[in-house]
């Protein structure tokens, strides 16, 4: 396996603040213009103002929440991650259109 590239080395490090359920720290990992997608629901969050969001709604639902990063593809300035969320869903969980109470 080869060295890992700055990029995929600040994803990593991002996901470790994610865990600690930083927001704005995971929002300063990002650039002014970046962006995340959550692929399960569909949506796109840009920018330093939205892409905190996802943490916070995640460490709501689920306070316990661990991401395990299984997979991470990295092509220039693209990254692309494949990761595992477990966590106990204590919290109500927002999702598009609708707020899911804990189960």
């Amino acid at each position: 396996m080869g060295a890992m590239s700055e990029n995929e080395t600040t994803i990593r490090k991002a996901y470790t603040i994610a865990d600690e359920q930083d927001v704005a720290g995971w929002a300063r990992c990002f650039n002014e213009d970046g962006t995340f997608t959550n692929e399960s629901i569909g949506v796109t969050y840009r920018g330093r103002k939205e892409v905190g969001i996802p943490v916070r709604i995640f460490a709501t639902a689920f306070p316990d929440m661990h991401r395990e990063l299984q997979n991470v593809y990295v092509t220039g300035d693209v990254v692309v991650v494949e990761l595992t969320l477990n966590g106990t869903n204590t919290g109500p969980l927002e999702v598009p259109n609708a707020l899911i109470p804990p189960s």
